[in-house]
C-alpha cells in the first residue's frame, strides 16, 4: 500500500509482472539447459537481496540509484543492511 492506502500495483500490472517472470523464467532455463533459474522473492528489499547472496555465496551486489524519493530510501535501507553482513554493494 502507498502512503494513502491504495496497492502499489494494481491487479493487471501485477498479472503483467507474473507473466513476464514466468517467461522470463522459462528462457533462462531454455537457454542454460537448466543450469540456471529466476530467483524471485516478495519482502523487504533489504532482506531478500541479503537471503539471496546467502543462498548463493554472492560476496557483491551491482545496483543503479534511482531518482524517486522511495527508490531513494530503499536503495539506503539495502546498502546498511548489505554492509551489516560484509556485502559490498557497487552503484
Amino acid at each position: 500500500m502507498n502512503s494513502v492506502g491504495f496497492p502499489k500495483v494494481g491487479v493487471h500490472r501485477r498479472k503483467f509482472l507474473l507473466e513476464s517472470l514466468v517467461n522470463i523464467s522459462y528462457n533462462i532455463l531454455e537457454k542454460t539447459n537448466g543450469l540456471n533459474s529466476l530467483i524471485v522473492r516478495c519482502g523487504q528489499l533489504s532482506d531478500c537481496v541479503r537471503e539471496i547472496c546467502d543462498l548463493t555465496g554472492a560476496r557483491a551486489v551491482y545496483t543503479h540509484i534511482d531518482i524517486d524519493f522511495l527508490a531513494i530510501s530503499t536503495h539506503h535501507e539495502l546498502k546498511q543492511t548489505l554492509v551489516k553482513h560484509d556485502i559490498a554493494m557497487y552503484e
